[in-house]
């Protein structure tokens, strides 16, 4: 079931989950500073809009913790997990009720395992679910097209990081648009 703002993402419905940005993994994903960086600009984001951001990682006694940079800026421990759909930890189910957002926004790593399982178990449980295209990826170009369109065929929206964040704005006159535009500048897209 699709809320009635579906059709516009908005700030005050949102929630960034960052998934799995753990360097340990990240060496082997293919556009792994693009990935990055655009993940950074959306937490960045989500902190001037004051949108709750989650982030998890895989195993983390045994592939440690997010990618440094990122974890500060996320300002919160990342959900621990073992299970590759995040969903399937109880404890992140309960922080992302926690937020009270129906809109949920994935960042990071796997496309075709992690944000795939995950976005699929959220779209199950009625969450709208948007895939930041350029802050999401895989170990080949293969797997990360091919969990585009799993994504896109279950339901998911996909969209460019950019496109999220003035969809968040809605107009230049929002409050926050002159502070979000020097993060936009400071995140000039790769592609």
């Amino acid at each position: 079931m699709k809320h009635e703002y579906v059709d516009r993402l908005t700030a005050e419905h949102s929630a960034l989950v960052v998934v799995d940005m753990q360097p340990s993994v990240l060496g082997a994903i293919a556009r792994t500073p693009v990935i990055l960086e655009r993940t950074k600009f959306l937490v960045d984001v989500c902190a001037l809009l004051r949108i709750p951001v989650l982030s998890t990682v895989q195993n983390e006694a045994r592939l440690g913790g997010t990618e440094p940079d990122l974890a500060v800026r996320i300002g919160v421990k990342p959900i621990d997990k073992m299970t590759f759909g995040c969903c399937g930890s109880g404890k992140f189910r309960k922080a992302l009720l926690a937020t009270e957002r129906p809109i949920v926004l994935l960042a990071g790593i796997e496309t075709h395992i992690c944000i795939a399982q995950t976005a699929l178990q959220l779209l199950e449980d009625e969450f709208d679910v948007v895939i930041a295209v350029d802050a999401v990826g895989a170990r080949t170009d293969l797997a990360h097209r091919s969990g585009l369109e799993r994504l896109r065929d279950g339901g998911a929206e996909l969209l460019h990081s950019e496109a999220i964040v003035y969809e968040w704005l809605g107009t230049a006159e929002h409050p926050q648009f002159r502070a979000v535009l020097d993060v936009v500048k400071r995140y000039p897209p790769a592609e």
